[in-house]
């Protein structure tokens, strides 16, 4: 494609999600690509590009016997005809990539996560498994570590770190959690943990420094009606010697 060469221009890397989001699945791990069919690759994108924001009511735990227990979830029903069509399109592609075995392990290996949340979503009715618990629990569980990379498109992306710590061989030897948690009005994650505890701190700082300024509007009123008290009882005290003498 001849426009590849203008995309430093409309799509840089530091502003652009769409970008990233290629480069994340053209650009990373050359050596994970070479493993995958080109279709597994055109599915991963599709599915990234179809993405939507949705609501859980509930989760619902089934005992499926030799798979063990799985979990599926209820969601309201969508509104947008946007998120109706991606949706849509999001469970096509979860049916095609469970049409067959050797399609399910691809899935389940290379994309764990959004496998097991095309588990939970479409699995059980279109006649699979739920979701497996453990990688769902893990999902929505607190990151302790992320941040961005050090070169690359990586060093613009904040998540980049937030990865299970592995050994030489690539085996996990440390999971951690994939949520990451905003701090009130901050309107975006923080870049790094030290981050997150330095605008919690700031928060702190900020509601100990309001909670005098509060107690400083009160004390004034007070102290002024204190010494009106005073003067009022004073003059009364001075007329009743008078009236005594």
């Amino acid at each position: 494609w001849s426009g590849m060469k203008y995309k430093d221009d409309f799509c840089p890397l530091k502003d652009s999600k769409l970008r990233r989001i290629l480069a994340s699945v053209f650009e990373v791990g050359m050596h994970t690509s070479m493993l995958l069919p080109e279709w597994a690759i055109g599915r991963a994108l599709w599915g990234m590009l179809n993405i939507t924001t949705r609501s859980y009511n509930r989760f619902e735990f089934w005992d499926e016997g030799r798979n063990g227990i799985r979990v599926t979830v209820r969601c309201p029903s969508l509104t947008d005809p946007d998120d109706v069509e991606c949706l849509q399109n999001t469970r096509d592609l979860f049916e095609l990539q469970s049409a067959t075995a050797g399609d399910r392990r691809i899935g389940e290996r290379f994309s764990t996560s959004a496998y097991n949340i095309g588990s939970m979503s479409f699995g059980r009715p279109l006649g699979h498994s739920g979701a497996k618990p453990a990688v769902i629990a893990k999902l929505f569980s607190a990151a302790s570590k992320w941040g961005p990379g050090r070169s690359g498109w990586q060093s613009y992306d904040d998540t980049w770190e937030c990865t299970d710590k592995k050994d030489h061989l690539g085996n996990v030897i440390e999971e951690q959690g994939r949520t990451i948690w905003i701090t009130p009005g901050a309107g975006r994650i923080p870049s790094t943990p030290r981050q997150r505890e330095d605008m919690i701190s700031t928060e702190v700082d900020r509601a100990d420094e309001a909670v005098p300024s509060k107690a400083k509007m009160w004390l004034l009123p007070t102290l002024l009606l204190l010494a009106m008290t005073c003067f009022l009882m004073s003059i009364l005290s001075s007329f009743s010697r008078m009236a005594s003498a």
